[in-house]
């Protein structure tokens, strides 16, 4: 699917996350389908096959990577396994050399999403979204920023004022991933409330 500028839009999803909170992005891109999530796949043994996997996802000329949160790494990592990418944009995470895990986020899943995440543990898929994100944060906590190269292309990074991952700082930082340019962008709410926002929409596109 295009995205209005020439490029494909592929994106990853939050740790848990099947997709459904990233509705307002997925009008203009697909959504790259972790191991494990879907189907009868296995899941990924360690953070850097989960990113080959995800790599043999994308195809089509300079595409547009879009990752929110635990998506905002393997979306990099990514970038790094592709010949061209045309842009990175990373979504309520800070930059890899700032990035650890939370121990919470493994020993207590549900309360660690509550906080960070209001309304995403809710309802009948209870149960499976705290078991997948548990299984991803042990993914990330493989995750080092010294293992992955620099990217060539430009990086945009988004994030909520009142996010509680994030700081301004700690964004502006994935300045330091990239030769190809890089721009941050600060909106009001919190960790996921962007990823409906238009103008969020807008910086994909343009």
């Amino acid at each position: 699917m295009s995205s209005g500028c020439g490029s494909d839009v592929y994106v990853f999803p939050g740790a848990g996350s099947f997709g459904s909170d990233c509705g307002t992005l997925l009008r203009s891109g697909r959504l790259v389908k972790y191991p494990g999530r879907f189907g009868r796949s296995a899941a990924a043994s360690s953070f850097a096959s989960l990113a080959q996997a995800c790599a043999e996802q994308v195809d089509g000329e300079r595409p547009v990577l879009v990752g929110h949160s635990f998506g905002a790494y393997v979306a990099y990592a990514t970038a790094g396994l592709l010949p061209d990418v045309a842009r990175l944009v990373v979504v309520g995470a800070v930059a890899p050399a700032r990035h650890s895990v939370d121990p919470e986020s493994i020993s207590d899943t549900e309360a660690y999403l509550g906080r960070v995440s209001p309304g995403l543990v809710e309802g009948e898929w209870r149960d499976v979204v705290v078991e997948t994100a548990a299984e991803d944060m042990k993914l990330l906590s493989g995750f080092r920023a010294e293992d992955w190269p620099v990217v060539r292309c430009p990086v945009v990074a988004a994030h909520g004022q009142s996010d509680p991952l994030t700081s301004a700082e700690g964004v502006a930082a994935w300045a330091e991933v990239t030769t190809g340019g890089f721009v941050r962008r600060e909106f009001p709410g919190g960790h996921s409330d962007l990823l409906d926002s238009p103008e969020l929409l807008a910086l994909v596109r343009d």
